[in-house]
């Protein structure tokens, strides 16, 4: 099903609209036609809609003016050998256009009227304008305006100039997409003989489809004679009688300046070169690599495994040593990665639950210049995999767009890593269990020390030889004290060795956790972004391409 134009406008003006978001200096010169033309068509659609304004155009000498007088049957606009002889439009109309006409004319800028009853239609208005190729650029410049203003063309050649090249490579071939809203006509044909005015016409028409025209058939007219005049009118009735002749010339301008612009960003199913979607994901997990090694993610882990096995010596640990893990500092307390120790911060008591969150940023050392530097050329990488099918200004402004972004990510990446919840917030419960173990078997090995104590002084003191029981040859309390030291050494070698073990669980889990926020910062700060900017790309060239492929009938 066709577009309207309504339609087809409304495309456009979200193409302009994506094309202001992306704000690339190349895109915006290719549409600001669209731009030009989107609020011409307003203006145009709310003036004198019924009204049709066709304008004879055409080079010095082709006789517009005299075609313009034999057109209307009187003599109103002046017409000499002396060149230029129209040097501002004039317009024709039917005094009874005189209100509805007023304020179009004065949109198009065509201040000299006359009011001349013709037989071109009830709401036609017919314009005679200054040569195309004048020698006086204001005349040119007024005529090239109108040219793109007025509803109808009409293009009066002559037998020596038809072919001028200031015609067809200046105006008929860049305007072959107005063809429907066209007449052409070769004036002057009572120079010619018969069979010299068909060969005439026939070149004519060869010219004309080379150019886009082949559905145009000039008109031979001789405004000196008559010749052809009458079926030159019926022409243009024809074309002006169409109630959607402005439309039809504003579709014809949307097309062109859709076309154009589609060409200087490409079209959409220029996908050469795109890269595959496995480079673009392996150019992605560069990035994504790049990012976490800037954030320091190795650092913080390692940091994770030191931390619970210094929290766990806090627990498993032999209790006359335990003061020595005291004294070592936390590595993440001394990167501003946590308040304190899972379950129990040191310095507070029992009790007391730590922060689980950390505002503000960390102390990781600051970022190497070789990470940096590894980021941006991640960041750069990929978003020229990512633009590899789009043309080359848009591809320099992504790829450029990701170097600045990917810069902007080392903060958001410090304060990403920041938040994570880097170690669980309970102590293992085991943990406990070897701690009240190890103050059992210190109890243990006091009480056997107290008792053999005991019964060394008794023996001093009283000359009392008290015999404790034994275990086989063993005194029982000598049992207890080198058990209970022996017990807890071991107990403290195997709860180590099960901390470290735990410690290598928690970095897995901690590294994951920082690699997904990480992630997360490059997806919001990078990788979203730059897809919404190839996206607003890819739509903008889709626009285009629809609007400037040819109407299906």
């Amino acid at each position: 099903m066709s577009k309207t134009l309504q339609d087809k406008l409304a495309a456009l003006d979200q193409a302009v609209t994506l094309a202001q978001e992306l704000d690339e200096p190349t895109l915006s010169a290719a549409l600001a036609p669209a731009h030009d033309l989107l609020t011409r068509a307003g203006q145009r659609r709310a003036l004198a809609p019924l009204s049709c304004v066709v304008a004879l155009l055409g080079a010095t000498g082709s006789g517009k003016s005299s075609l313009f007088n034999a057109l209307l049957g009187s003599e109103v606009a002046q017409a000499s050998l002396r060149r230029p002889t129209t040097t501002a439009p004039l317009a024709a109309l039917s005094p009874t256009q005189a209100d509805e006409a007023s304020e179009l004319l004065d949109w198009l800028e065509v201040t000299q009227r006359a009011w001349v009853p013709a037989d071109l239609g009830e709401r036609t208005i017919l314009l005679d304008l200054p040569d195309i190729d004048s020698d006086e650029p204001s005349h040119r410049a007024s005529a090239a305006r109108l040219a793109g203003m007025v509803d109808v063309l009409v293009w009066v050649l002559d037998p020596q100039k038809y072919a001028d090249g200031v015609v067809h490579h200046g105006f008929l071939a860049p305007m072959a997409a107005h063809s429907a809203v066209s007449v052409v006509v070769l004036n002057q044909v009572d120079r010619l003989t018969q069979d010299e005015q068909a060969a005439l016409a026939c070149h004519l028409s060869q010219l004309l489809a080379g150019e886009g025209w082949a559905t145009v058939a000039p008109v031979l007219v001789s405004a000196r004679t008559g010749q052809g005049v009458e079926k030159l009118r019926d022409t243009i009735r024809q074309v002006a009688g169409r109630r959607e002749a402005a439309s039809a010339r504003l579709e014809a301008d949307l097309r062109t300046v859709a076309r154009a612009a589609s060409q200087a960003v490409g079209g959409p199913g220029e996908m050469e070169g795109r890269a595959s979607e496995a480079d673009q994901r392996a150019a992605l997990a560069e990035l994504e690599d790049a990012a976490a090694a800037a954030a320091g993610v190795e650092t913080v882990t390692r940091a994770v495994g030191r931390s619970l096995v210094l929290q766990a010596a806090g627990y498993v640990g032999w209790p006359p040593l335990r003061w020595v893990a005291r004294l070592r500092k936390d590595p993440l307390r001394g990167l501003h990665l946590s308040a304190g120790r899972a379950g129990q911060p040191t310095g507070q008591p029992r009790g007391v639950t730590p922060r689980s969150e950390v505002i503000g940023r960390s102390s990781l050392p600051p970022v190497r210049p070789a990470a940096s530097g590894r980021l941006r050329t991640a960041a750069r990488q990929w978003s020229a995999a990512l633009a590899s099918h789009l043309p080359e200004p848009a591809r320099d402004e992504i790829v450029s767009h990701g170097e600045e972004r990917a810069e902007a990510l080392l903060e958001d990446l410090d304060v990403a890593v920041s938040r994570t919840p880097l170690i669980a917030p309970r102590t293992p419960r085991w943990w406990s269990a070897a701690s009240v173990l190890q103050w059992a078997l210190v109890w243990t090995a006091l009480a056997g020390g107290a008792w053999l104590g005991l019964t060394h002084l008794l023996r001093m003191l009283l000359l009392m030889d008290l015999q404790p029981p034994r275990w086989g040859l063993v005194p029982w309390p000598a049992v207890l004290l080198v058990g209970g030291v022996v017990l807890g050494l071991v107990a403290w070698v195997l709860g180590r060795a099960l901390a470290r073990a735990g410690a290598r669980r928690a970095q897995r889990r901690a590294a994951r956790r920082l690699r997904e926020a990480t992630d997360g910062v490059v997806r919001s700060g990078v990788v979203e972004p730059a897809r919404a900017e190839v996206s607003r790309w890819e739509d903008v060239r889709r626009v285009l391409s629809e609007l400037a492929a040819p109407e299906r009938r």
